[in-house]
């Protein structure tokens, strides 16, 4: 009899953690959402084609989690990341820590680039350091990536790492 009701506790312990947790994501989707998603802008970025200068900006988008709330959410940090790159005025950009919904929102909004991107690994939420061009100023001469490990030509991971490492590159040509 005793066992039943330490089950019943567990059972409804782990039921009220699931239907908190339900809630809590789900008032993140409702709430930050529909005003990310009304106000995504493409930033149409012009390549000035007669400067010899070339203005690279690295940004890390950090990974998604559905339990980044407030100013920590996607969903908050999308449109001041695009405004940020608005005022740089990137011919390149190199990111990281995008995932699949990042790559997603970011091939729609710099709309003028083209892009390069590999998945560090074939897991659920994968991570990638894509690399966006002004698609006006440059022309794609080579790509590719590759991990930092012993075995960087495969999927691989050492020295210590939780979690897989890649490296994008590419060689472009100005216009």
């Amino acid at each position: 009899m005793k066992k039943k009701g330490v089950a019943k506790k567990v059972l409804l312990t782990l039921l009220s953690l699931f239907l908190a947790a339900v809630i809590v994501f789900g008032g993140v989707e409702l709430f930050y959402y529909p005003h990310y998603r009304s106000r995504q802008q493409a930033l149409e970025q012009k390549a000035d084609n007669n400067s010899a200068a070339i203005n690279i900006v690295s940004a890390n988008v950090r990974t998604y989690s559905p339990t980044d709330f407030l100013k920590k959410s996607w969903f908050y940090r999308a449109d001041l990341l695009r405004q940020c790159l608005a005022a740089q005025s990137p011919d390149i950009i190199g990111f990281q820590e995008v995932t699949k919904m990042h790559y997603r929102y970011l091939t729609e909004t710099f709309a003028g680039y083209d892009s390069v991107i590999a998945y560090r690994d074939n897991s659920l939420m994968p991570e990638a350091c894509p690399i966006f061009y002004l698609k006006d100023k440059f022309t794609l001469v080579d790509k590719g990536s590759f991990w930092l490990s012993e075995t960087p030509e495969k999927m691989s991971k050492d020295w210590g790492a939780m979690c897989y490492r890649i490296c994008s590159f590419v060689i472009l040509q100005n216009k």
